[in-house]
């Protein structure tokens, strides 16, 4: 949404993947600036990039309409202002293709302020490196949705954590490669930036997990890589 800033950067990061058979989704969530134009010119240099525009509804329902378009039996996302690491999403790819029981793969995330041109970090800026359940560090099978549902759409903030959530109640397998695969643009505009309520919507994802592992009768400890995430960008933000 309105992402005109940076959403070329984040396709330019797309496109350094080599792979003819890439199915690149723009979900424009009724953006009311240049992002729509900015998108339909690379596209048309592109045709790997499709552009879906709609109705401005909110993060949730976006990445469910980029999931309904695309086409693989594999994916991944990215925010509009963050980088793909070059060669993650091949890497990632291999190793879902030969590790049938793994549902999905997820990488460390660099937290940075500045982009060179050649989208590497400035020297100098602020960069934090982390395992976090980040979407655009991750890729997943199709199949996962089909089980378990796409993101809630009643949810302004955490989507991301309580699709997360509700694979590992589920004991979803899941591959830490450990490998940077994205880059983490923090800025000031960044939509987790209040931090009050990201912090409310994170507890209150956590609160509805709690609740469905008591009525399963589930163990009701909670893995600490769901809060890094949180950490790094009340580290950024004191910062």
């Amino acid at each position: 949404y309105n992402g005109e800033r940076f959403i070329a950067d984040a396709l330019r990061s797309l496109q350094r993947e080599p792979d003819a058979d890439l199915d690149i989704v723009v979900v424009d969530d009724g953006s009311t600036d240049r992002t729509a134009a900015i998108v339909a010119a690379m596209a048309a240099r592109d045709a790997r990039i499709r552009l879906v525009a709609g109705a401005h509804r909110g993060v949730a329902a976006a990445r469910n309409a980029g999931l309904a378009a695309a086409r693989g039996s594999l994916v991944a996302f990215l925010d509009c202002d963050d980088v793909s690491v070059a060669g993650r999403l091949k890497r990632q790819a291999q190793y879902l293709t030969s590790h049938d029981d793994i549902g999905l793969v997820v990488g460390d995330v660099y937290f940075v302020r500045a982009l060179s041109p050649g989208l590497e970090p400035l020297p100098g800026s602020v960069i934090r490196r982390e395992t976090a359940l980040l979407l655009g560090a991750a890729m997943l099978r199709r199949s996962l949705f089909e089980r378990y549902g796409g993101f809630d759409e009643t949810l302004v903030y955490g989507e991301d954590v309580d699709l997360y959530m509700r694979f590992w109640e589920d004991n979803v397998p899941v591959h830490f490669d450990h490998e940077v695969s994205c880059l983490y643009r923090r800025h000031a505009d960044n939509m987790t930036n209040d931090r009050a309520e990201t912090r409310r919507w994170f507890v209150h994802c956590l609160q509805r997990s709690l609740a469905r592992r008591r009525i399963h009768g589930q163990p009701l400890n909670f893995p600490t890589i769901f809060a890094r995430r949180y950490e790094t960008e009340d580290a950024f933000a004191g910062g």
